[in-house]
């Protein structure tokens, strides 16, 4: 019987293989974009805000009121009430997990730096995608539409949470008090389940109770979560209605750093003060 309990950290690998399983076609072609991936869009999360990071587990539910139990992970809603403070807390993210698992951090940072890079003098980003050259022609040339993630630039976003929360200029921003009409959506999340516990009714489950952590987190959290989702995974925004998400238009233009092909699509939900 599955359930839904907060994360410990015992579900760190756990976490990671379900990010890298539930991958859009874009990010999963290549072996290095899947040892990335966990620590561009998931470890973040659960290392600096747990108490609104949740997940879903095939097991057997504690009795007394701990929310704990025994089984395996097949899903998690993780995410932060307030992206502003989450990336101000992100040096400590760099120092104690992803400086130990992948190096070194981009050209624009100091070698030796355990902060987010300095962006007011960025330097020039690379490009997100590249072209792919395992599939090439028989003529020898790549496909016109071939393309696949940069790893130097995966890097380069992991190591900088203001372009990693689009907080750098590079759309109009949601999460501001100017964004949208003002008062701007503060939190964020991502949710995944693997694939034989989806459309059962977990994921609204899952959502439900990371906005219940994020009311209760006493962090500023505007009006409510946006979200970023990969263009080439637009199959998911009718479920994100369902629970309560709204489209953002127009699309933002984020150069794949929501995970997929092309320009991404924005959503929000609102969450009330409590």
């Amino acid at each position: 019987m599955a359930f839904i309990r907060p994360y410990q950290e015992s579900d760190f690998e756990a976490c990671a293989h379900i990010c890298r399983a539930t991958l859009p076609p874009s990010l999963s072609t290549t072996p290095i974009t899947a040892k990335l991936a966990p620590y561009v869009w998931t470890h973040q999360y659960t290392h600096l805000s747990p108490t609104t990071c949740h997940m879903l587990v095939d097991g057997h539910e504690s009795s007394d009121a701990s929310g704990s139990g025994d089984g395996k992970v097949v899903g998690y809603c993780i995410g932060c009430p307030d992206v502003y403070a989450f990336a101000e807390r992100y040096p400590s993210y760099i120092s104690s997990v992803l400086s130990t698992a992948v190096a070194p951090p981009p050209p624009a940072s100091s070698p030796s730096s355990t902060s987010a890079p300095d962006l007011a003098s960025p330097g020039e980003e690379e490009p997100f995608w590249i072209p792919d050259d395992t599939t090439l022609t028989p003529s020898g040339t790549a496909p016109l539409q071939a393309k696949k993630p940069n790893p130097a630039a995966l890097v380069r976003l992991a190591y900088d949470p203001r372009r990693l929360l689009q907080l750098d200029g590079s759309r109009k921003d949601l999460s501001s008090p100017q964004g949208e009409g003002g008062g701007g959506w503060r939190a964020t999340m991502h949710i995944d389940l693997l694939p034989e516990y989806q459309h059962r009714g977990w994921g609204r489950q899952l959502i439900d109770a990371y906005v219940r952590s994020v009311q209760a987190s006493g962090e500023d959290f505007g009006k409510g979560a946006w979200i970023g989702i990969a263009a080439d995974n637009a199959g998911v925004v009718e479920f994100y209605k369902k629970v309560g998400f709204r489209l953002i238009t127009p699309p933002v233009a984020d150069q794949g750093r929501s995970g997929g092909g092309g320009d991404g699509i924005n959503m929000v939900i609102d969450i009330a003060k409590v």
